[in-house]
């Protein structure tokens, strides 16, 4: 016996899916401290567009989805009905993704200009550069 398949939606409007992948993208531009506008630009789309992704009023393509993942180097499975459920992405327990704490967009330029030095180190250097940072950390919190 054959399932039946739904008829699909007409090209452009939501579905439930759509709905979840909107959450996402709120819980996202708050972790990462940006404005619609700032997500349009980072997706190739305009501030309106945006907004009817985050609304659910238009589905977000494949292509806009791996961009923005690309953009804020995060896994395309951030986007999984299976994720969206679980607490984190490791076997260890975390908190859950909603709850991570904002960051501010110079807390994170900071951090992708830290990323951008680690990727410049030769790969042989950088468990050296690892242990540096590992070590400076722990002198600038004063926990020796």
């Amino acid at each position: 016996m054959t399932a039946k398949l739904k008829e699909p939606k007409k090209k452009g409007k939501a579905t439930e899916l759509s709905e979840k992948i909107a959450e996402r993208l709120l819980a996202l531009r708050g972790r990462y401290g940006l404005t619609q506008r700032a997500m349009a630009e980072k997706i190739d789309v305009t501030f309106q567009q945006y907004q009817k992704y985050e609304k659910a009023k238009d589905r977000l393509s494949l292509e806009r989805a791996l961009v923005l993942c690309q953009q804020l180097d995060i896994p395309l499975s951030i986007f999984s009905d299976d994720i969206a459920n679980n607490a984190g992405f490791a076997e260890t327990d975390q908190a859950p993704f909603e709850a991570a704490p904002k960051i501010t967009p110079k807390a994170r330029a900071e951090e992708d200009e830290l990323l951008a030095l680690f990727r410049s180190v030769a790969k042989k250097s950088r468990k050296d550069f690892m242990a540096m940072a590992q070590q400076t950390a722990k002198l600038l919190s004063g926990k020796n």
